[in-house]
């Protein structure tokens, strides 16, 4: 049950598997803007950096995050974005193709680099959730189901991440855009939700030390 003092606030679980940050552009108004939230918690990176099928250029995926970013700051919406966690490339490789010969993480501190830039011109706020894994030891079993999506205890560090970085006095709700590890992959399926998706445990266990 919701809090009382969160009652007229909510977090709003805007995941989608296998998506990235073009497919994430596409869909902002309907699912940012249409919402009115107060802050937009931003994570994309994975599909586009990493995905054969959803590969996206990263002069193409910084121009999304910046149109997102920018979108957000002009309609009065506090946008936080956060940087893409570094993966365990032999779990991923046994079960996911990744794009081109690069080594994952090498791409992946790339597409951390643009989005840095990104927030950095923009004075956006940074969950920079890429160094607290790693702080954690990174995407081991205990954090990580298969190298990349996260276990509940990931995802309890990827809400514990973007909370720290959240303002107070929260007073229109949350959106979490972003893909599978929004969604809550693999905890979550469309045929059973989960209360252990980084959403719904910053909803839960986080927001109401804000006492907002």
């Amino acid at each position: 049950m919701t809090p009382p003092h969160l009652a007229r606030k909510w977090v709003v679980n805007a995941g989608i598997p296998g998506q990235n940050s073009s497919d994430g552009r596409a869909r902002f108004v309907r699912d940012v803007l249409d919402a009115r939230p107060s802050v937009l918690l931003l994570y994309f990176g994975g599909n586009d950096a990493l995905n054969p099928g959803a590969f996206v250029a990263l002069s193409d995926y910084a121009a999304n995050m910046a149109w997102m970013i920018d979108q957000a700051l002009a309609h009065g919406i506090v946008p936080i974005v956060a940087t893409v966690l570094h993966v365990d490339t032999a779990r991923l490789r046994a079960q996911h193709q990744t794009s081109g010969a690069e080594e994952p993480n090498d791409l992946i501190d790339r597409y951390n680099r643009a989005l840095l830039a990104v927030a950095r011109e923009r004075q956006v706020t940074v969950a920079d959730f890429a160094r607290a894994l790693d702080a954690a030891g990174g995407p081991t079993p205990e954090m990580s189901t298969d190298g990349l999506h996260l276990t509940a205890t990931g995802n309890r560090l990827l809400a514990q991440t973007f909370f720290q970085a959240m303002p107070p006095g929260i007073v229109g709700g949350v959106v979490c855009l972003g893909d599978s590890l929004t969604y809550g992959v693999p905890l979550r399926t469309a045929e059973q939700d989960s209360d252990e998706t980084y959403p719904a445990q910053l909803e839960r266990d986080f927001l109401p030390m804000k006492g907002n």
